[in-house]
Order: C-alpha cells, then structure tokens, then sequence
C-alpha cells in the first residue's frame, strides 16, 4: 500500500493538498481531498511535503498530513479485516 499526498490542479494560488492510496493487493486506488491548502512553491513534490517544515505553519500542516497517513492506514487495516471476517462467514440455507 502506498501514500501519496499531491497537490489539486486548480489555478489558484492556494493549492488543496490530496492524498491517494494505492492498494496494491486489491488493485485499487483512492483519492481524498483534504481541507489543507498551501501555495505550490512552497510545496516539496518530492518529498510530498512543505518545503520547509522548521517554519511554524509549515510543521503544523506536515503533523496534520503524519496524522491524516496514520488515521488512513488505521480505517484501510479495519475495513480489510471485516471483509475477511465477511468473507470467512459461511451461510448455511435451510
């Protein structure tokens, strides 16, 4: 499973930051737009991060995305085991 933040395409200065997940196993992908917004030279495509975390804001904001990565894993590895426990349940009709 990979994470991968990136910023929106829009034309303003202020960019939404997006995450995609990409799950490998299930072949799937998902995307999820964030209230977070920064301006895109200060935006590390790189790193996928703010250019310079020591600022404030900017280590702030790179906490939020730790927490958000964090919080993504935590749903993704729930859902996968209550569709295998689905998955494991056998029907029997009568």
């Amino acid at each position: 499973m990979t994470f991968q933040f990136f910023l929106s395409k829009n034309s303003g200065l202020q960019k939404n930051i997006h995450l995609r997940i990409t799950d490998n196993q299930q072949n799937k992908i998902y995307n999820f737009r964030t209230d977070l917004v920064i301006s895109e030279e200060n935006w590390d495509k790189e790193k996928q991060r703010p250019c310079n975390i020591y600022l404030k804001k900017y280590k702030l904001l790179n906490a939020k995305l730790d927490r958000i990565k964090r919080k993504q894993q935590d749903i993704l590895t729930i859902k996968k085991q209550v569709t295998k426990k689905f998955s494991d349940v056998k029907y029997h009709a009568k």
